[in-house]
């Protein structure tokens, strides 16, 4: 853990941020006003780093980049991978294919969730992670 800590605080290494957060769209609002925030601060609270610790396509994808590489990027700069899931993560194809990307690259993924997702709607990646490792449940 120390190691990674020294990672994120030295400018000039190749991990920009703690975590990439990737989830649909349709959950944005959600998203950037009960995870987004919260999560940055207390982590820059917790490591004493005053810079943005958490990647979003949004947030961090150069404007005019090709969107495959630019979330390539964005996840290489990560130590982690957040998946904010749910039934329209589960539909969407470029969500789906950012997990599998996230997958392949052997990032560490945590999922968290509001609500049930319907597990039919899981491609076989996702149906692995989410019944072979720990999931954060959001309760508001």
């Amino acid at each position: 853990m120390m190691a990674n800590l020294e990672l994120l605080a030295n400018d000039a290494a190749d991990v920009k941020f703690a975590a990439l957060l990737i989830y649909s769209s349709a959950e944005e609002v959600f998203v950037d006003d009960s995870i987004y925030g919260p999560l940055n601060q207390t982590l820059q609270q917790v490591t004493g780093i005053n810079r943005n610790l958490i990647a979003t396509g949004d947030r961090n994808c150069r404007c005019g980049g090709l969107l495959l590489n630019e979330f390539l990027r964005c996840a290489n700069e990560s130590l982690i991978v957040l998946v904010f899931l749910s039934d329209n993560f589960c539909r969407s194809q470029f969500c789906c294919y950012e997990l599998e990307k996230a997958f392949q690259l052997q990032k560490p993924i945590i999922l968290m969730m509001k609500d049930k997702v319907d597990i039919r709607l899981m491609p076989p990646i996702l149906r692995q992670l989410f019944n072979t490792y720990v999931r954060v449940l959001w309760k508001l």
